[in-house]
């Protein structure tokens, strides 16, 4: 016989619960000058610190670390009277005005300030906070219930019932305005019914916000006898709704049956609206079979896992493992066991009960957890005759890892039942759209119902879960009673089937289309289906949902503009009309009410526009290679949307309303070159809905005849030129399969007026360092390139293999002399420079020089900016000494002036080594200088060795090749200041 480990039946709030303080109808104040939460304040802080502070948290008691602020109010309001070395033998922190002190006094000294100050104030009071009267749940304007409010439903003559495991604090929240001043309270539990919890006062507070002229019956309960209970009561006492946000987790296995789910079913088998929570087990939730492939008894929840890490909560929170298996109501058979292990696989607690004589199948563990950390969790097969399915659920825990969670099915019970409806949780910031709340319960029932059947907000704000907001299907779960409440008030002749198909039919879609798994039949709305649509420039069609405000006193409908004029009485049973001579393009509003005898109830508006005319007489302009405009007459419009095609039968969206293009003319860019292109052109109405389309057809231009096409697989050397009118012809030279795309290239001669991919002022700030850079930049020679695909896309990629670059120049002499450089600079010296980053660089690789045909030519690796320069290179000899200006004139303008270098004297065409000396006409050395590795320039500044400016005159130089002493240079120039 193994051994038993009993396990108390516990119901389970779908949401996390905490406990708090007992309230008082009535109690007499001890102090009369305090105010009474204050004077409160001070008995339950005696009684317990931590109760305190909860209560001060409850009551909204502002706080800053264990010190209530406070108003004193003094004697004659004159804070004179007020002795404040009272305030400071506490530690109280004050402010003192004429007629009031505010002060934070600490908590446990509250109660001594107040007797010390008696007789020098007049009142003690908190500090009066600007709010609104009540706390109103967000889900009441999220479901539309405000439509039924403003129409006069608001739950009258509706009994609705709240079961659920805690009330507390109800009486504050009627005090407060939050619950009806007068409930019917029913107790089945052992405990008071003012206290334990205040999940249920939560629920209430939703339903009373919904309909707040509903008769509210709360009833507490602690377990399934209680639920019975329960059900007699409502049975006998006529309800009409009930909500219930309780479920268990070990009662069956998620088909419907037994003795939980018969209850529940009795609701509606008594024609009882019974709504409750589907539960907030998904993340908590494990289902499969039973599975030994090694044969040690123990299950793999994988392949060759037997573990299923889960993680606990803070610490001190008691959490609940449950394991069940598909042999319910009772089995004398099957029997496995539950075991839990912590990180380190050290057993910390197991549930090894017998089933061998009708025992329900199911294992429980109870633990607190130590902090938030993970544990383990085993199930052993003791004694089976097959392998069952068998399920964990989680209280107060997670699955650790998001791929072990099995969501689907995880739906607790009573919410599995046939008779209930079942309410699934949508956060209310994403009501519109979703998603789900990440805990919430999912379907389907195991006996393959679709579950939940509706879903309703929650993380909403109520007066009891202040200041934090109020989550999980618990919250949703009263929502939907609520909303059953305002539509048996707007006619009370439905049937809980009714009630149920009228709010299913209103339903808001979400997740997949129609009923599903996760949203049910989608979110709870009670919107009245009030809409438009354009049939033509005309026509539009007013259409509303049938049985929507059609109780028995409502006679039909009635249909006004927005200028209150009726434009049509329809009877009740209609559901649409088509209004008619109407203006093109033009919004109407539309009021829509229904009508009883004696009066109207405005039901909803709606405004939409009548359809555009098709724009008309299109026409087509080639603008360049790769472009075309369209032009159009919008004929009144809002705004277009453009398809092209190529064959007049595929066609693709360029333009659509996300583009908003409002004018009457559209550029279409990145096309190919000469081909024919279709365009459709539609215009939209003022609510985006299209009308019919102009039709149009052209081609972008021809390339001109001096544009070379390249093919990617060409065999031969293909080649590119442009000319510029100074130097002659540029030349781009194509190796076989050096491009990837077929296209073409284009040579902007004029870049340095009119670049593309940088700025001229770019260009002219890079020339402005080519003197530094002892480099002369070849006039006309700055050219631009780039390769085109046939669409005009500019094609960066590097080449397949390395194009080759050539640009002229300029020797009319044919002396070797590069035309119009002064000082002179030999044609040798040309080479060929790239910008980048704001600066020319030598383009790296050998570069040709062609003195028969005067041009230079680089391989390149990618297109860019070039030019052509003269780059300072030494001489081999000293043969060609070239000294400027001479004379040298400081300061002056014109030839003699100052050089390209600055004030001084330039020295040409040296060697890469040197040694020069310069003398004056008695011999004295003037300046010596001495260059390896040069770039065979030397600027003198025209000062000596002392750094002093020499004197006018006439000055010798003597210029040695150090490498051979034989090469040598002498020479004179003059200075004249």
């Amino acid at each position: 016989m193994k051994k038993i480990f009993t396990i108390i039946p516990i119901i389970f709030v779908l949401l996390l619960l905490f406990s708090s303080l007992n309230a008082e109808n009535k109690r007499k104040k001890k102090y009369r000058h305090l105010n009474s939460v204050l004077d409160e304040l001070i008995e339950v802080y005696k009684k317990d610190k931590a109760t305190g502070l909860k209560f001060m948290s409850m009551k909204k008691v502002p706080q800053v670390e264990e010190k209530v602020k406070v108003i004193i109010y003094p004697k004659d309001k004159n804070s004179d009277n007020v002795d404040l070395k009272v305030l400071g033998k506490y530690g109280v922190e004050y402010r003192v005005s004429k007629d009031i002190i505010s002060a934070k006094i600490p908590v446990k000294y509250l109660e001594a300030v107040t007797k010390e100050l008696e007789n020098y104030v007049d009142y003690i009071n908190l500090p009066k906070k600007a709010f609104t009267q009540a706390y109103t749940t967000e889900g009441k304007d999220l479901i539309k219930a405000n439509l039924y409010h403003d129409n006069g439903y608001k739950g009258s003559g509706v009994k609705v019932a709240v079961i659920d495991a805690g009330f507390l604090y109800y009486n504050l929240a009627q005090i407060n305005g939050d619950l009806p001043g007068v409930v019917t309270a029913v107790n089945y539990s052992d405990t008071s019914f003012n206290a334990t919890d205040i999940h249920g006062t939560g629920c209430a507070e939703i339903v009373y916000d919904i309909a707040p002229e509903a008769e509210l019956h709360l009833i507490k309960i602690d377990d399934d006898g209680d639920f019975a209970s329960a059900r007699d009561y409502c049975i006998s006492n006529s309800i009409d709704v009930a909500t219930m946000s309780l479920g268990w987790l070990n009662a069956n296995f998620c088909d419907g049956r037994g003795s939980l789910c018969d209850t529940a079913n009795d609701f509606r088998e008594n024609d009882i609206f019974f709504t409750v929570s589907a539960g907030n087990q998904a993340q908590g939730h494990w289902t499969g079979t039973f599975t030994d492939v090694d044969a040690d008894n123990w299950h793999e929840f994988s392949v060759g896992d037997e573990e299923l890490e889960i993680t606990t909560p803070s610490a001190g929170t008691v959490f609940y493992i449950y394991l069940t298996w598909d042999a319910f109501p009772l089995t004398s058979t099957e029997d496995y066991d539950l075991y839990v292990y912590n990180s380190s696989l050290i057993e910390v607690g197991k549930s090894i009960d017998t089933q061998d004589s009708n025992d329900e199948p199911s294992e429980a563990v109870v633990l607190t957890s130590p902090g938030q950390t993970t544990y383990k969790i085993k199930v052993k097969e003791y004694s089976t005759t097959k392998d069952s399915e068998i399920r964990i659920f989680l209280y107060n825990a997670s699955i650790t890892n998001s791929g072990d969670m099995v969501k689907p099915m995880s739906i607790t019970t009573p919410a599995d039942s046939t008779g209930t409806v079942t309410v699934a949780a949508v956060k209310y910031t994403d009501y519109n759209e979703g998603p789900q709340e990440y805990f919430s319960s999912q379907g389907p029932t195991h006996d393959s119902r679709t579950k939940p059947d509706i879903s309703a907000p929650d993380g909403v704000e109520t007066y009891s879960y202040r200041p934090d907001a109020f989550y999980g299907t618990s919250a949703a779960a009263p929502h939907v009673a609520g909303a059953a409440a305002l539509l048996l008030s707007e006619d009370t002749s439905l049937s809980a089937d009714q009630l149920e198909d009228s709010m299913m039919i209103r339903a808001r879609d979400l997740g997949d289309s129609g009923k599903d798994n996760i949203y049910g039949n989608g979110a709870l709305n009670l919107e009245v289906v009030f809409e438009g649509r354009a049939l033509s420039t005309t026509e539009i069609e007013w259409y509303w949902s049938t049985g929507t405000f059609t109780g028995s006193s409502i006679l039909g409908y009635r249909i006004y503009s927005s200028a209150n004029e009726l434009l049509k009485e329809l009877s009740v049973n209609t559901s649409y009309w088509i209004e008619t001579g109407l203006n093109n393009n033009t919004q109407y509003t539309r009021y829509f009410k229904s009508y009883n005898a004696s009066d109207e109830f405005l039901l909803g508006n709606v405004s939409k526009y009548t359809l555009t005319n098709p724009p008309t007489n299109a026409s087509i302009l080639s603008d360049g290679m790769h472009a075309i405009q369209l032009d159009w007459n919008g004929n009144g419009a809002s705004r277009f949307r453009i398809d092209r095609s190529s064959d007049s039968l595929n066609w693709e969206t360029i333009v659509d309303s996300s583009h908003n293009l409002t004018s009457e003319t559209y550029k279409d860019e990145g096309l190919r070159y000469s081909t024919l292109y279709y365009y459709g052109i539609y215009g939209y109405n003022g609510d985006n809905v299209l009308s019919s389309s102009a039709t149009v057809s052209g081609k972008p231009e021809t390339p001109s005849s001096d544009i070379q096409l390249l093919v990617s697989t060409s065999t031969v050397t293909q080649e590119q030129t442009a000319n510029d009118s100074v130097l002659g012809d540029i030349r781009i030279q194509i190796p076989q399969g050096a491009i990837s795309q077929d296209g073409y290239i284009i040579i902007n001669t004029d870049a340095e007026n009119s670049p593309k991919d940088v700025t001229s002022a770019d260009i002219t700030a890079a020339n402005r360092k080519l003197t530094l850079q002892g480099i002369k930049l070849v006039e006309s020679s700055i050219i631009e390139v780039h390769l085109y695909n046939l669409y005009g896309s500019t094609i960066t990629t590097d080449f397949q293999d390395n194009l080759i670059l050539t640009i002229p120049y300029i020797d009319s002499e044919n002396d070797g002399l590069v035309d119009g450089f002064l000082p002179v600079s030999k044609v040798e010296s040309l080479r060929i420079f790239t910008l980048q980053d704001s600066t020319w660089t030598l383009v790296s690789g050998e570069h040709t020089l062609d003195r028969t045909n005067k041009t230079v030519s680089v391989e390149i690796p990618h297109f860019s900016l070039y030019m052509l320069a003269s780059a300072l290179i030494p001489e081999n000899k000293l043969d060609n000494v070239f000294v400027y200006p001479n004379p040298y004139k400081p300061a002056t303008d014109g030839l003699y002036g100052a050089s390209d270098f600055g004030e001084g004297v330039v020295f040409r065409n040296l060697t890469e080594n040197v040694q020069l000396k310069i003398f004056n006409l008695a011999g004295e050395l003037i300046k010596e200088y001495n260059k390896t590795g040069g770039n065979g320039t030397y600027f003198w500044n025209t000062r000596n060795e002392d750094n002093e400016k020499v004197a006018s005159g006439v000055y010798l130089y003597y210029i040695v090749n150090p490498d051979n002493k034989a090469d040598n240079a002498t020479g004179k120039f003059a200075i004249i200041k």
